[in-house]
């Protein structure tokens, strides 16, 4: 690591090349010829950045974030006491700390620290990582143009609105079911599972047939118009509930039709309404409401803020009541500092 003397020495042997470069006037140090006031009482203030140039050559991940060629709205106030305080107006970041002079006043020490936020996390009640199932709820709800949830929710009912729908729209007597004996009120025939809502008319119709004059010996169906029999039936042999709908006309036309939600709420007892937004990332409300609403677990969208120290170092160029230019050295990382030049500053007092 570089001593003091080493670093105080190398910059008093190039400031004549860093000053020819950068076009300034001599520094005035001790406060002679036109200046009255001392270095020290010239820095006190509000200061607010006019420009900021990068002139480092090499490329550094660590160079102080808080003076960038981006950032123009940097406010520096310099106390009394030693305290000095910098935000960033644009970025609405905000740093403290110490302000020091070296012996001779051509470096300013700037000790500083600031709380950085850190985020967004996406943990549920146990800790767990829910990113990937907001990314996939994102592309989901990004991806598909028909979505139906239950009014006022997030509540996916989109299948169980097509099952409906698709019923809905067809002429002659529609089985459907309602509850199976399965997982999830599933129902499983010949290998296929269906699920409530799904139309399974082929099934019951085949049934009935083979099981009509069993029913009627038991006198459960009176016969093949006894509907609300063969559902008490249905359910005595299958363990399964099923409703029918009997259209002499379909009742909507299909997904599109005005009368859609109407239609579902009153055929089928589903309350939903149409999905339109198009959410931009998974930081969207609609997303994290869509994994809350549909999943066993609840997703937070969380903040933390690290404390980063920082150590800047500026070889004053100028220095005047209100103006002053400098070039800031690369901030101190790791036990390790990096001393070439990175910024050209320039600030004017208020």
């Amino acid at each position: 690591m570089i001593s003091a003397n080493s670093f105080f020495n190398w910059v008093m042997g190039t400031s004549f090349a860093l000053l020819a470069f950068a076009g300034c006037t001599k520094y005035d140090q001790d406060g002679a010829l036109v200046q009255f006031r001392s270095p020290e009482k010239r820095i006190l203030g509000t200061w607010q950045s006019s420009s900021v140039t990068e002139v480092g050559t090499d490329a550094d991940t660590n160079v102080t974030e808080f003076l960038t060629s981006n950032n123009l709205r940097l406010e520096a106030i310099f106390n009394k006491d030693g305290s000095v305080t910098f935000e960033n107006l644009g970025e609405e970041l905000f740093y403290e700390g110490d302000w020091a002079f070296n012996e001779d006043n051509s470096v300013l020490h700037l000790d500083l620290e600031s709380l950085k936020p850190t985020g967004p996390f996406f943990l549920d009640a146990d800790s767990v990582d829910r990113e990937t199932v907001l990314n996939d709820a994102l592309t989901y709800l990004q991806e598909n143009d028909t979505l139906f949830f239950e009014t006022g929710t997030f509540v996916d009912v989109t299948e169980d609105v097509l099952t409906c729908a698709n019923a809905l729209s067809q002429t002659g007597f529609v089985w459907t079911l309602v509850q199976g004996n399965g997982e999830n009120g599933s129902l499983t025939i010949d290998g296929v599972q269906y699920f409530s809502g799904d139309v399974i008319t082929a099934w019951v119709e085949a049934v009935i047939e083979d099981s009509m004059s069993d029913w009627q010996d038991e006198e459960w169906v009176v016969d093949e118009f006894d509907y609300d029999g063969i559902i008490s039936a249905i359910m005595l042999d299958y363990n399964a509930e099923v409703s029918y709908v009997n259209q002499k006309s379909p009742a909507i036309s299909g997904l599109d039709d005005p009368n859609l939600l109407n239609a579902l709420a009153d055929n089928c007892g589903l309350n939903a309404e149409i999905y339109t937004s198009t959410p931009v990332d998974i930081m969207s409300t609609d997303v994290v409401q869509y994994v809350n609403d549909n999943n066993a677990f609840t997703v937070n969208v969380t903040y933390d803020e690290v404390l980063r120290r920082m150590d800047v170092y500026w070889q004053i160029l100028e220095l005047e009541q209100d103006d002053l230019q400098a070039y800031q050295f690369r901030e101190y990382v790791e036990d390790v500092s990096v001393y070439d030049y990175s910024f050209l500053l320039r600030f004017e007092k208020e």
